[in-house]
C-alpha cells in the first residue's frame, strides 16, 4: 500500500484558516484533535485511510488498536483490547492512556442504544485518542451523540488535481529504484500529463467523484488498452465507465455473466425516463409505475430496486425519492438508451446539439460519443450545429491588420516577458493548486461570460451568451471525437474536424475582442476612478494596462483551450497541414501549443518561423513568448535549450536584470 498510497485532503469545518486554505492534511487534524470522526462517501477510501493511520502511528512508536464496527460486541474498553489481541494473537500489554483506538465502519456496530452510549463514554475516557470512520449517508443518526463527546467531524475529500498527479506519478514509479524516484525525468512527466489528461476527460467537470478506487480501476484499464492497442478509442473510455458500474454491481453480489446485460438495459430505460421527465429523481410510486411498464416488455432482475441501491448505483436521500448516486451513471445510461434505440429517437441528437449550452445535455452528448456505433451520423450532426454558432463573428486570425485594429486593447509594445529560474516540481505543483482552487478550471470563459451578463446586458444579448457556452462545449465534444477516432476517421475528415474546432475557438476569441473593444472606454473609466480613489498617480495608464493584460490573458487561455481539447500525437501532422494551408498567426500558435501539449521537446524551427513572421505583431509575439516560457517552466530543459529560448525570443532574464540594475546603482552611488 505504501508504494501508491496518497493521503487525501481533509475538510475541517473548524479550521480557522479556511478563508486562505479550504483543506487540511491528515497529519494536521490528527495532531489537533483527540476525538475524530472521519466521514466520506462510499469507496472514498475510509478503510485504507484507517489502516494507513494505524500503520503510521505504530511506526512512530505509539500503540494502536484497529477494529471494524461489526467486531465490537461489548461496550467495555478492556473487551475491545482483548478482542484486538485475540484477533492478531498478541499479548495484552496495552495501556489505555497511551493507546489510540481506531474503529472503521463505526456505525456497523450492533449494540443496543444504552450500550452504545456506554461505549462512547468508556472509549473517550480511557483511550489517548479515538478515531472513528462513518459513511456520510449514515452519519445523521449518530451525529448528536458523537458531538456530545466532543468529536470533530472531518470530511474525506475526493482527489483533486494535486492528489491525482501524485497518485499517477507513484503508479508509474512502481518497481523503479530510489535513484529514478528522485530525478526529474521529462519522459515521466509527459506520461503523467497524458494520463492526467485522460483522467480529466473521464471525470469531466466533476461528473464523477475522484475516488482512489476509481483512479486505480481507470489506470489499469487504460494500461491494458495501451498494451493491446496503439490508440485510445471511445470504447476504451466507455469501457472504463462500464467497468466501474460492473464493479459496483459485483459488490451487490450480482451474477455478472447472467444479469449484467439486463441490468444495463434496465438502467438505460430508467435514465431515459428521468431525461424525459426533465428530472434527476423519481418517487417510489413513479418508480413502481415505471417498473410495471418495463415488465410488460422485458424480464427485469428480481429485487432490481434493492440491488441497485445496495450496489450504490441508486440511492435514497429519503424514503420516497430515488436518484442516480453520481451524474456519470445517469449520463452514461441515458446515452446508452439513445444509442441503442437510435432509429426511434434520432431526433434526440439534434435536440442535444441545439441545447449543448445546458451542462446536462452536453454531458449526455459526450457520453453518446462512447456508445454510438455510427460515427458519421453523430459527427455530422455536431459539426452542422457547431458551424452555425457565432457565425456572425469572423475568426480572429491575429494578422497584423487585425491586431492593429485592436490597438487600444493590445497596446504599442511587446508584452514584457521575464524569464526566472524556476523549480520544475514547484511550478507544476502551483499549476495544479490553481486548478484545485477553481471549481471548474476549464470553464473560466463560460463563467466569465455568464457572470458578465448583468453588468453588460446592454452589450451582450442573452442568445450570444448561450452561443458562447455552446461553442466552448462543442469545441470539447468535437475535439474528443478527433482525438479518440484519429485512426478510424479519414484524413480529409480529420482535417475538417480540426479546422472546425480551431475556427470555433477563434470565433469565441473574436467575440471577446469585440466585447472588450466596445466597452474599452467604460471599463477604463471605471478602473481609473478606482485607482484615483486609491491615490494612484498614473491612474489612466494603470487602468489601460489592466484591461490589456486581461485581454492578453483571454487570448492566451483560448489558444491553450483549443490545444487542450484537440491536441494528440497522431493529430500533429493534420494540425501542421492546417497551419500551412491557413498560414495565419492564430493557426500557427495553435499548432505550436498542440506540439507542446503532447511533448516536452521544444520545436525550434516552428518557434523561429512564428517569431520571424510576426516580429512586428505585438500580440502574437507576446503570446509566443508566454506560451514557450510557460512550457519551459514545467519541464527540466537542458540549459542550452533555455539559452536558445531566451536568445531567439528576446526574453529578459530576471537575474541579469537585477545584476544590471545593481551595476547602474553602483555607478550612480560609487
Amino acid at each position: 500500500m505504501n508504494d501508491i498510497y496518497i493521503y487525501p485532503d481533509i475538510k475541517d469545518p473548524n479550521n480557522e484558516d479556511t478563508i486562505k486554505k479550504s483543506t487540511s492534511t491528515v497529519k494536521q487534524v490528527l495532531k489537533k484533535y483527540s476525538f475524530i470522526c472521519f466521514t466520506g462517501n462510499e469507496e472514498i477510501g475510509k478503510t485504507s485511510l484507517a489502516k494507513k493511520i494505524a500503520q503510521d502511528i505504530k511506526s512512530s512508536g505509539k500503540e494502536v488498536i484497529l477494529l471494524s464496527g461489526n467486531e465490537i460486541k461489548n461496550p467495555k474498553s478492556i473487551w475491545i483490547t482483548e478482542k484486538f489481541c485475540k484477533k492478531f494473537n498478541l499479548k495484552n500489554n496495552y495501556l489505555f492512556s497511551e493507546t489510540v483506538l481506531i474503529v472503521d465502519d463505526f456505525t456497523k456496530q450492533s449494540l443496543r442504544t444504552e450500550d452504545f452510549n456506554t461505549l462512547l463514554n468508556n472509549v473517550c475516557s480511557d483511550f489517548n485518542q479515538v478515531i472513528v470512520f462513518v459513511d456520510k449517508n449514515e452519519i445523521v443518526q449518530y451525529q448528536a451523540k458523537l458531538a456530545n463527546k466532543d468529536f470533530n467531524f472531518l470530511d474525506i475529500l475526493p482527489f483533486g488535481y494535486v492528489k491525482r498527479n501524485e497518485f499517477i506519478k507513484k503508479w508509474l514509479l512502481i518497481g523503479k529504484d530510489d535513484d529514478e524516484r528522485h530525478v526529474i525525468d521529462n519522459e515521466l512527466l509527459v506520461k503523467v500529463d497524458q494520463i492526467a489528461s485522460q483522467f480529466d476527460t473521464i471525470m469531466k467537470k466533476n461528473i464523477m467523484d475522484s475516488r482512489p478506487i476509481y483512479l486505480i480501476t481507470i489506470i489499469q484499464i487504460l494500461d491494458n488498452f495501451a498494451s493491446t492497442s496503439d490508440k485510445f478509442t471511445f470504447t476504451s473510455f466507455g469501457y472504463c465507465y462500464q467497468a466501474l458500474i460492473t464493479s459496483m454491481l459485483t459488490k451487490a453480489k450480482v451474477n455478472i455473466q447472467q444479469d449484467l446485460d439486463g441490468i444495463f438495459n434496465f438502467l438505460s430505460h430508467l435514465a431515459f425516463k428521468l431525461y424525459s421527465l426533465e428530472s434527476k429523481k423519481i418517487s417510489s410510486s413513479e418508480f413502481s409505475e415505471f417498473l410495471k411498464e418495463y415488465e410488460t416488455k422485458f424480464n427485469p432482475l428480481r429485487n432490481i430496486k434493492e440491488t441497485l441501491i445496495t450496489s450504490g448505483i441508486l440511492y435514497t436521500p429519503d424514503n420516497d425519492i430515488l436518484k442516480f448516486s453520481q451524474d456519470y451513471l445517469y449520463c452514461f445510461c441515458c446515452a446508452k438508451f439513445i444509442a441503442d434505440n437510435f432509429s426511434k429517437h434520432s431526433s434526440e441528437i439534434s435536440f442535444l446539439c441545439e441545447n449543448i449550452h445546458n451542462e446536462e445535455k452536453a454531458n449526455i452528448l459526450i457520453f453518446l460519443v462512447h456508445h454510438f456505433r455510427d460515427d458519421n451520423i453523430l459527427l455530422n450532426e455536431v459539426l452542422t450545429h457547431s458551424i452555425c454558432l457565432l457565425d456572425k463573428y469572423a475568426t480572429f486570425d491575429m494578422t497584423l491588420k487585425e491586431t492593429s485594429y485592436y490597438n487600444k486593447l493590445v497596446g504599442d509594445k511587446i508584452k514584457r516577458i521575464i524569464w526566472e529560474e524556476k523549480d520544475v516540481e514547484q511550478e507544476r505543483l502551483k499549476s495544479l493548486e490553481r486548478k484545485d482552487s477553481m471549481q471548474n478550471p476549464d470553464s473560466i470563459l463560460e463563467q466569465a461570460t455568464i457572470s458578465s451578463h448583468d453588468e453588460m446586458k446592454d452589450v451582450i444579448e442573452f442568445r450570444e451568451i448561450q452561443d458562447i457556452v455552446s461553442a466552448i462545449r462543442s469545441l470539447e465534444v468535437i475535439g474528443q471525437i478527433a482525438k479518440n477516432r484519429n485512426s478510424s476517421i479519414e484524413l480529409k475528415d480529420l482535417e475538417e474536424i480540426l479546422e472546425t474546432s480551431y475556427d470555433i475557438g477563434l470565433r469565441i476569441l473574436s467575440f471577446y475582442m469585440n466585447l472588450f473593444n466596445t466597452t474599452f472606454e467604460d471599463m477604463r473609466d471605471l478602473l481609473e476612478d478606482i485607482s484615483i480613489q486609491d491615490g494612484r498617480i498614473n491612474a489612466k495608464e494603470e487602468a489601460e494596462s489592466i484591461i490589456r493584460n486581461f485581454c492578453f490573458s483571454v487570448c492566451f487561455h483560448v489558444i491553450r483551450l483549443i490545444a487542450q481539447f484537440t491536441a494528440h500525437p497522431k493529430l500533429l501532422n493534420t494540425s501542421l497541414s492546417l497551419a500551412q494551408k491557413k498560414d495565419t498567426p492564430a493557426y500557427n500558435l495553435i499548432h505550436l501549443a498542440s506540439n507542446l501539449n503532447v511533448s516536452y521537446e521544444i520545436p525550434k524551427d516552428l518557434i523561429r518561423e512564428i517569431a520571424d513572421d510576426n516580429s512586428k505583431n505585438i500580440l502574437v509575439y507576446s503570446l509566443l513568448k508566454s506560451i514557450v516560457r510557460n512550457h519551459a517552466y514545467l519541464y527540466d530543459l537542458d540549459y542550452k535549450d533555455k539559452q536558445w529560448i531566451q536568445s531567439n525570443l528576446k526574453i529578459e532574464v530576471k537575474e541579469q536584470l537585477i545584476a544590471s540594475r545593481d551595476k547602474s546603482l553602483r555607478m550612480i552611488n560609487p
